[in-house]
């Protein structure tokens, strides 16, 4: 799909089956909106073909590709009520008027929003809009529910509410779930495929465990990792050569000539104190370790972020939110957990 000269969806191939939830990953211009805008729909590819159950799709409009669309800004009418908003999206199916108020009644009591029948959207808060765009989106009961960034606008309480809440709902329905997003968290939690697009291009799709451990490429494991990939480079090697295991740091080294992009997240290192040297010391065997100088805590509530330094450069490391920060810290990564990408 081109917007002038614009390249914004290139030659992506993708298959998602029934049951599935896809999250579509990646940075602001990726193309992540297009793309879902194509299945939906709401813009024509310029080339390619789309097929929803086996049948080409290209031409067929949104009401008879069998979904739903909820887009950022929600679409709520704002001359009509709640149910009102609800009872337009059942229009189409023309059904019965106890029908129409049957599926009124599930929708409103599945998104508790039951209070808010007669309110305008006006009336709404962001989250209580939320949940009636989603209840308006599955009141038809579609194979296929499209979301555009679904939990951006809302608080971390309720983003945790409603994703526990959607994946109820599209369990009970039956319902496909597809959803763009540019946070890692709602795309680790959620789906069970995750398409990673950078500038227009699908980089990986995967299930987002194997995205997650095994990234093809530094921007694909920056965007699935929550609290950023610290990439080592010939100068770390250096600092670590003292204490880590000779082998390893000569691999990276020659990974590093070839071109190989060598890291690790805040998530799989650890601390421990250069005083255990002796005795009960762990082995360096496969690990990486760098004595570093604690430079600033934040509190996460269930974990610490410590910020340390070494030699200029600064590292991240999570840990329990218990843990007694060493006096001599050293830095620890074991070497399973280091991430080994080729250059993007």
């Amino acid at each position: 799909k081109r917007f002038g000269q614009r390249l914004a969806v290139d030659k992506i191939s993708l298959t998602i089956e029934h049951q599935n939830h896809l999250a579509i990953l990646g940075p602001s211009g990726a193309g992540k909106s297009t793309l879902l805008r194509i299945i939906a729909g709401l813009e024509r590819s310029d080339m390619g073909e789309l097929r929803i159950d086996g049948r080409v799709a290209n031409a067929l409009p949104p009401s008879q590709r069998g979904l739903a669309y909820m887009s950022q800004d929600y679409a709520l009418y704002p001359q009509l009520n709640v149910r009102q908003n609800l009872e337009t999206a059942l229009l189409p199916l023309k059904l019965q008027r106890f029908e129409r108020d049957a599926r009124c009644a599930e929708a409103l009591a599945w998104f508790d929003i039951e209070l808010l029948a007669e309110q305008f959207p006006a009336q709404l808060s962001g989250g209580q809009a939320q949940r009636v765009a989603l209840a308006k989106a599955l009141i038809r009961r579609p194979h296929w529910l499209l979301l555009d960034e679904p939990f951006s606008q809302l608080d971390c309480r309720l983003r945790d509410e409603l994703r526990e809440l959607l994946l109820k709902v599209c369990e009970h329905y039956r319902t496909c779930l597809i959803f763009v997003t540019h946070d890692p968290l709602d795309a680790l939690r959620m789906a069970s495929k995750l398409a990673l697009l950078i500038d227009g291009r699908l980089v990986q799709y995967d299930t987002p465990l194997r995205v997650y451990r095994t990234p093809h490429c530094r921007r694909a494991a920056e965007l699935v990792s929550p609290w950023g990939v610290h990439w080592l480079g010939s100068q770390s090697c250096d600092e670590a050569a003292a204490e880590s295991s000779p082998a390893l740091v000569s691999q990276l080294r020659t990974e590093l000539t070839r071109g190989t992009s060598i890291g690790f997240r805040p998530e799989d290192a650890q601390l421990q104190c250069a005083s255990n040297r002796l005795g009960n010391r762990p082995s360096v065997e496969s690990k990486i370790i760098m004595s570093v100088a604690v430079e600033r805590v934040q509190s996460l509530g269930f974990a610490q972020l410590v910020y340390v330094q070494s030699h200029g450069r600064q590292y991240a490391c999570l840990i329990p939110a218990a843990e007694m920060l060493p006096e001599q810290p050293q830095l620890v990564i074991a070497a399973d957990a280091l991430l080994h990408c080729p250059q993007d």
